[in-house]
């Protein structure tokens, strides 16, 4: 059963992709460049992993959550 689908336009080949715990979709390009896409195929986010990664080739990515929590008890979440 097909939930969805969306068009994917794409500057680079594909490096890794993967959910974040808010389900949205991380697309990470060979080039370094990433985009974060909501349920609905909206583009959420655009953003780089920098200019060392951009000017070499990407080859494979691993898409993780990471949930930190301070001192304070207080916790923010971070895609790697």
């Amino acid at each position: 059963m097909e939930l969805g689908n969306f068009l994917w336009e794409s500057r680079g080949r594909l490096a890794g992709w993967g959910w974040t715990s808010d389900l949205n979709l991380v697309v990470v390009e060979d080039t370094g460049r990433a985009a974060l896409y909501t349920l609905h195929g909206r583009r959420a986010r655009e953003l780089s992993l920098g200019a060392a990664v951009e000017a070499q080739v990407c080859v494979c990515v691993c898409v993780c959550v990471c949930v930190c929590v301070n001192g304070g008890g207080n916790a923010t979440k971070h895609v790697i």
